[in-house]
This record gives structure tokens, C-alpha cells and sequence, in this order.
């Protein structure tokens, strides 16, 4: 009768040692948390970037990269992106996977999803060392003047069921501190 007692101690003890423990970075004035699962990863958060939109507006990229043994990830951050002329998440992400990796393969839109409360795409390309993950999603999308303030991108080298949907499902990025730029 006591063995039962002490094996449901036991699992409950594993269960807590084996879950993921979901992350908090900062980078520029955001904060993205999420979760990698069980994976042995590594988050960096590179300087950020003065960028430059097709049509010449001026913008900010923040980035957090994740490394490990099962892949990459880098979670591109845009500030201020402004006015998008036919703004489509489905285009972009076709876009990033073309310029990424340009001869690599057919660009497969995977599916519309719901990424941190937002619509958001998923799109994936087969290579001869895998297969490439790009998402995109707007923060903040107005649809009456297709103004975005802030869009979320996530690159991915991690397999899907190994680390990329468990970051598309917890990803969150909130803007804490605006006097930064």
C-alpha cells in the first residue's frame, strides 16, 4: 500500500524536474519571454539595428538569438515599421524565405495561425540540411490605414515537434520601456 504513495512522489518529482522553464530577455525597450521546451540552448540579444523600409522609412530591429545542438532561432523584432503599402504577412514571409534562401527550394506556406494573440503565417522551406521555418506577425496592425507599429518575425532551424512550435505557441513581446529607441 505505501509503494503507491511513493511512486505518485516520484512522478510528480520527475514532472517537475523535466519541464521547460519559460525564458525572459530583454532586447531594446521589449521584452519576449517564451518557451524552448526541454531543449540545451544559449540566447544572445545583438546590438540593434538601423534599418530602412522599401520606401525609405527609417526603423529599429532588435533581435534575441537562441542557439543549441538541435538548431537556431533568431526572433526579429521591427520598431516603427510604419505605413505597409498591401501589407501580407503571406507575401513577407514568401519574401524572406526567396532572399534567405534563394535556390534552396519551393517556398511552402504552411498555414495562417494565431502567434501571441495575433494573425500570423507560417512558411518553410526545404534544404538539403533541413528544413527553415520563417513566421511573421504584426503587434500592432491597423487595417484601415495598414499602419503596423511593431512586427514580429521568428527565423527557425529548429525542427518543428523539437523546439519551433513550442516558440511559435509562447512567444510573447511586450514593449516595456518606450523611452528607449
Amino acid at each position: 500500500m505505501r509503494k503507491i504513495p511513493i511512486l505518485v512522489l516520484i512522478l510528480v518529482f520527475l514532472a517537475l524536474f523535466a519541464s521547460a522553464k519559460p525564458e525572459s530577455v530583454m532586447s531594446g525597450p521589449y521584452l519576449v519571454s517564451f518557451d524552448m521546451g526541454n531543449s540545451n540552448h544559449s540566447t544572445t540579444t545583438p546590438a540593434s539595428e538601423e534599418r530602412e523600409t522599401t520606401s525609405g522609412h527609417p526603423y529599429t530591429r532588435y533581435s534575441v538569438d537562441i542557439g543549441g545542438t538541435n538548431g537556431k532561432a533568431s526572433i526579429l523584432i521591427d520598431d516603427d515599421v510604419g505605413q505597409m503599402k498591401n501589407f501580407s504577412v503571406e507575401d513577407e514571409v514568401k519574401a524572406s524565405l526567396d532572399t534567405t534562401l534563394g535556390g534552396c527550394g519551393k517556398p511552402i506556406i504552411a498555414t495562417r495561425i494565431i502567434i501571441d494573440g495575433n494573425p500570423g503565417v507560417v512558411g518553410f522551406i526545404m534544404c538539403p540540411y533541413g528544413s527553415l521555418a520563417v513566421i511573421r506577425y504584426p503587434l500592432d496592425y491597423s487595417p484601415e490605414n495598414k499602419t503596423i507599429k511593431t512586427r514580429v518575425g521568428i527565423i527557425s532551424t529548429y525542427p518543428w515537434n523539437e523546439g519551433t512550435s513550442i516558440l511559435v505557441k509562447t512567444i510573447h513581446v511586450e514593449k516595456v520601456d518606450s523611452s528607449i529607441r
